[in-house]
């Protein structure tokens, strides 16, 4: 097995606060967009940007699961920018749980 390259705290306690920053933009913009989904669709692309931001930070750290996590919530998000009127209240509860674990961890 090759090297795999691992976790690198000191990379991390570089972009930790950048992080968190990324994090509670992608929040407020997600909660913009959520209050009403058709109006708010520059909010979503705005969230999309900074999810993808924030990914380009994990990968300098090493977390590529966390990266595949992020990957998948953006597809979310795609989709439902092709129609931002079919978000139903189920659709809000797994964004909102999904950004809090990704916070959390």
């Amino acid at each position: 097995m090759a090297n795999q390259p691992h976790f690198d705290l000191a990379a991390y306690s570089g972009v930790k606060p950048s992080m968190d920053a990324s994090l509670g933009e992608i929040s407020a913009r997600l909660e913009q967009f959520l209050s009403a989904p058709v109006q708010n669709t520059a909010a979503l692309e705005a969230v999309r940007s900074e999810l993808r931001r924030l990914s380009g930070a994990l990968i300098m750290v090493h977390l590529e699961g966390v990266v595949v996590f992020c990957g998948e919530l953006d597809n979310v998000l795609n989709e439902l920018s092709t129609n931002p009127a079919s978000i139903s209240a189920l659709h809000r509860d797994v964004l909102r749980r999904a950004l809090l674990g990704l916070t959390h961890y």
